[in-house]
Order: structure tokens, then sequence, then C-alpha cells
């Protein structure tokens, strides 16, 4: 009879526990999450649903990006250790990847989406140069505890890119980047396709916040580019003999 009693108590505080773990409010997860994003300017607000399954909106800044949705796994979060399918949507923006998070790091695998640029300047607070939309597919991109970004493998394009101001049309850029995670300098091959000129070139980031790009420019031969060689040559200089422009520039992000 006790043994009998015994194992009832028992299997009523297992399923109790499990309940309880099941219907864990959305915001103790999000605030493990906002923990991680708080370097990056981020955060989840109006968070609805379970720690398990949720949604909420992310915001960085002031500029409300859109709604995120979650799927954690749940003994890696049991142990501090955070693991989430996550889903954006918003407008001009959509993406989709896992969240791999722990005290020191801040990694995303599978990261695919696309992005218009005007608001990826916006979230950046960088001044909107650029036309174009931008597309990712990254196997990795990690950060560390200071929002500094530490690895980034995969393939970047943007298409239709164009340079409004200066009436210049780039075509399709692409971007192949390697590096990271167990060195501190990332690379990110870049050539184009189509536009008003040739681009071949090469971006370095050190320790996440020191880049170099230089970029050989060749402007499509036609009267149209006259212009754009004369303020590429006033610019930089005058070509080589394949009629490439060197542009080299380099300077610190902001963590």
């Amino acid at each position: 009879m006790i043994k009998k009693t015994a194992a009832v108590i028992a299997l009523f505080l297992i399923t109790y526990g499990v309940f309880l773990i099941y219907n864990t409010p959305s915001s103790w997860v999000i605030s493990r999450i906002d923990t991680q994003l708080a370097p990056l300017q981020a955060r989840i607000s109006a968070p609805r649903g379970s720690a398990w399954s949720g949604r909420g909106q992310l915001e960085v800044g002031s500029i409300n990006v859109g709604r995120i949705d979650w799927h954690t796994r749940v003994w890696p979060l049991l142990t501090g250790h955070l693991q989430a399918k996550l889903n954006l949507q918003g407008n001009n923006i959509d993406a989709h990847g896992e969240l791999n998070a722990s005290r020191s790091r801040l990694r995303v695998d599978g990261l695919k989406g696309r992005a218009d640029l005007a608001l990826l300047a916006r979230i950046a607070g960088m001044p909107n140069t650029a036309e174009g939309t931008l597309t990712a597919d990254l196997k990795s991109v990690g950060f560390s505890r200071r929002g500094l970004l530490q690895e980034a493998r995969g393939e970047i394009d943007i298409h239709k890119a164009r340079l409004p101001s200066l009436n210049v049309d780039l075509g399709t850029l692409f971007l192949h980047l390697t590096g990271g995670k167990n060195s501190n300098t990332i690379h990110a091959a870049l050539k184009n396709s189509g536009g008003d000129l040739d681009i071949n070139g090469q971006i370095t980031l050190n320790d996440g916040t020191r880049y170099t790009l230089i970029a050989y420019l060749k402007p499509h031969a036609g009267q149209k580019n006259d212009p754009m060689r004369d303020a590429l040559s006033a610019m930089i200089g005058a070509p080589d003999a394949q009629g490439r422009y060197r542009y080299v520039t380099s300077g610190r992000l902001s963590p």
C-alpha cells in the first residue's frame, strides 16, 4: 500500500513538474535572449506564448523590425544554454535561423533571409546611400558578449544595387564570407555582375572592429560612363593598364 501511494505521489509530482515546465511564461526565455541581444542594442518586446514556443516584436534601438517567433529546445535551456529556432517577419525583411547562445557567445546557424538596404541602414544607424535588396545564405554568424562580429561564413548577394546620388548602377553584388571563430579575421570576397562597372575586391574585418576594403573598379565602355571615369580619376587617380581604378578604405566599427 505504501509503495503504491509513493508511486502515485511520484507520478503526480513528475506530471506537475512537466506541466510547470511546459507552461513556463515567455518572459522567462525573453530575459535570457535580451541579455544576449543587449550588446546589439536589440530587445524583444510584447512577448506571448511560452518559453518553448512563442512570439514577440524585435526592436533594434527605436526601430520595430518585425515579429519574431521562437521554438526552443528544452534540455539546453534548463542547463543555461539557449537553442531556439527563430523566424522573423516584418516590413521589407524576413529571415530564419537557429540561435545558439551561451553566456560568452551568440551564434546563429543556417541564417537565410532578405532585407531592404534602406531598412538595414536605419538599423545600423548609417546614412542611406544605396538602394537594393540583400539576400543572405549564411552557415553561421557569431557575436561576442560585447556584440562584436567574430564569425561569418556563407554568401550574401545584393540585387539591383544602386547609388542614386551618383546615378550609378552596381548590378548584383556577391560577397563570399569566410573566417572567424578560431581566428580574429573575417574575409569577404567581393564581385558583381551587370551594372555600369565591374567590381572585384576583398573586405577584411579584424577583431570585429577594424575593416579594410580593397576594390578594383572598371567602368564599362561608352560615353554614358565618361562622367564616372572623370570622377574616379579625380578621387582616386589614373587607372592601371587594364583600365581599373584601385580604391582602398579602412576604419573601425563601433562596438
